[in-house]
């Protein structure tokens, strides 16, 4: 039986927050980062300890303080999250203890690519632990094929709290279509097709029955482009941009929206859209890693292809036509969450994912 848990990772990401939250319900939980969270994020339960060295110095240089750590906290596994920077960390501690190394997208996807050093880098990295997991299916086989010699990468998907991502509760009154997505403005997330999807959209005959406007939540570095796409398109009066939003009122968003859309150009498993789902939108994502995984194309929403601006406009129009598919869509995609994504079994199934890693390492070592 696992008792406690060491997690090695980013102290300030809000998924790391919601893991180390959830599974100190069940268990003893240590966290150790080079990344301090704000105050107040994590349960006071969870051990926290931050390493000395910063950035990308530290995955080389606080291996001596990383191991005084494990041996003070003598946790039963030790699960490190992100392959490159904190998987070189553990890999270079080489901790005698059980070890489970989850992937989380661009560090099996693009880091490889760089060179062939860190696809070698990688693969070490990835070949000296017991156990790999990732957040999607698609990611497994992006992980099988930078390390050819793993044939059971375990999949340990990124749920939702459905209590909390929940339909909104009063009807809308207005017939106005919102579209939206609420990710970081920047080239990975393909906001400029979704504009230009719009401005392809504003020229149907539809448009003219239907007052539509879109609404981008997040901040980012090609925000300004963005902006300044907007102005050339002619779309000032149909495009808002809210800027980034704490995580808990990510919710209140999603209920202002009748449409989500995510046309990535990389996504390895797409959090925000399982989120979308759970509080019963449909939605429209780009055919990319982990996306078409959490879609059903056709019953909770649409897959188009990468960059394909007119494509995406045609599937919106379908939507803003309808609102009988708006809303099925939206209900068969909150159902779809409940089975497959609830949150509490996502953190049960990564205990049991614990407890099969205690026990290959304990296969290695008889």
């Amino acid at each position: 039986m696992i008792n406690k848990v060491c997690l090695l990772a980013a102290a300030n990401s809000i998924h790391t927050i919601k893991w180390v939250n959830a599974l100190v319900e069940h268990m003893d939980v240590v966290l150790v980062s080079q990344h301090s969270a704000d105050d107040g994020l994590i349960d006071a339960r969870v051990a926290c300890h931050t390493l000395s060295v910063k950035g990308a110095k530290g995955y080389l240089f606080n291996v001596g303080q990383l191991k005084r750590i494990l041996k003070q906290e003598a946790p039963d596994v030790l699960n490190v999250h992100y392959v490159s920077g904190y998987g070189t960390l553990v890999c270079l501690t080489n901790p005698d203890i059980p070890v489970l190394m989850n992937a989380w997208g661009s560090d099996v996807y693009r880091f490889p690519s760089t060179s062939l050093v860190h696809q070698q880098l990688v693969r070490w990295n990835l070949s000296r632990v017991d156990r790999v997991a990732s957040t999607s299916q698609a990611m497994a086989e992006q992980i099988a094929t930078v390390c050819p010699e793993l044939d059971d990468v375990l999949v340990t998907p990124f749920g939702v709290d459905m209590t909390h991502f929940a339909p909104r509760s009063a009807p809308k009154l207005s017939e106005d279509v919102v579209i939206g997505t609420i990710k970081t403005m920047s080239d990975t997330y393909g906001v400029d097709t979704l504009i230009r999807s719009v401005h392809a959209l504003i020229h149907r005959d539809v448009y003219e029955h239907t007052q539509l406007s879109l609404v981008l939540v997040g901040d980012g570095p090609d925000k300004a482009r963005y902006q300044k796409l907007v102005t050339d398109l002619g779309l000032s009066d149909y495009v808002t941009f809210v800027g980034r939003v704490a995580h808990d009122d990510v919710v209140n968003w999603l209920h202002k929206l009748d449409v989500y859309v995510a046309l990535s150009r990389h996504e390895s498993f797409g959090v925000a859209i399982v989120e979308a789902q759970a509080c019963g939108l449909p939605v429209v994502v780009s055919r990319v890693g982990g996306l078409p995984e959490v879609v059903e194309e056709g019953v909770t929403g649409f897959v188009v292809d990468i960059d394909n601006a007119q494509q995406a406009a045609d599937k919106l129009a379908e939507l803003i036509e309808s609102k009988p598919l708006r809303h099925q869509m939206g209900a068969a995609g909150r159902q779809r969450m409940l089975a497959r994504y609830e949150w509490g079994e996502c953190v049960r199934r990564m205990m049991d994912v614990y407890t099969l890693t205690h026990i290959t390492y304990k296969e290695k070592h008889t």
